[in-house]
């Protein structure tokens, strides 16, 4: 994942947030909530909602903690 600043995330949710919805969540959270959401959505994966339901509650959460992709695709 790239790493960037509190204030150019800030600046990449307000530019993205029309044509990347799910970025519109954080628009209103915290720099370190911002930051995050940036990095990821930089980060080069692909949408969650891409494994369409079979994804468990463990596969979630070592998505997120470990960035696995629980898919391998």
């Amino acid at each position: 994942m790239p790493e960037i600043s509190a204030g150019d995330a800030a600046a990449y949710l307000n530019a993205h947030h029309i044509e990347r919805p799910w970025l519109a969540a954080a628009r209103d959270c915290g720099p370190e909530v911002q930051r995050i959401f940036a990095e990821l959505d930089q980060g080069g994966g692909h949408a969650h909602i891409r494994h369409e339901g079979w994804v468990t509650e463990e596969m979630n959460e070592q998505r997120v903690a470990y960035l696995e992709d629980a898919g391998g695709d």
